[in-house]
């Protein structure tokens, strides 16, 4: 096989794979390969252009994996519910075996069950450790 070939189809596949995913998966090998045929069309032996090859897609991947990560995950902030894992809230409505009760945090009433169905009374103290659905776990402080 024509080794222009052979590059302009590692090209080709790595670019459809890249457009098709949008994920990042396979650009830097589409910027190695289309290196790899311009060597190749300047005549450089195939030893030189396997190595351009994998030394162009190896600093790609290094130079841009932690830019594309850090723009396609973005950052992650908590959401004002996330927010009230932690906090310590007071039962308004008590907490009994597996019936759930009510927490408030914040001026804000939540449907809450404790975590091991431990009773917890009237006015006492709680620390919300998870939100599950409509309700959180808590357990006494």
């Amino acid at each position: 096989m024509n080794m222009s070939i052979f590059w302009s189809l590692i090209v080709i596949i790595s670019a459809i794979i890249e457009v098709a995913t949008v994920t990042l998966v396979s650009i830097w090998f589409t910027i190695g390969a289309a290196c790899a045929l311009l060597c190749q069309l300047l005549g450089a032996s195939i030893q030189v252009q396997i190595s351009i090859f994998m030394i162009v897609s190896a600093i790609c991947v290094i130079v841009s994996r932690p830019l594309a990560r850090k723009m396609l995950h973005g950052n992650i902030t908590k959401t004002n519910t996330d927010s009230i894992i932690g906090q310590i809230g007071i039962v308004s409505k008590k907490i009994h075996d597996n019936q759930k009760g009510e927490v408030k945090i914040r001026d804000t009433y939540w449907r809450a069950q404790s975590l091991n169905d431990e009773f917890i009374d009237v006015n006492e103290k709680v620390e919300i450790l998870a939100i599950e659905g409509a309700h959180i776990i808590v357990r006494k402080v």
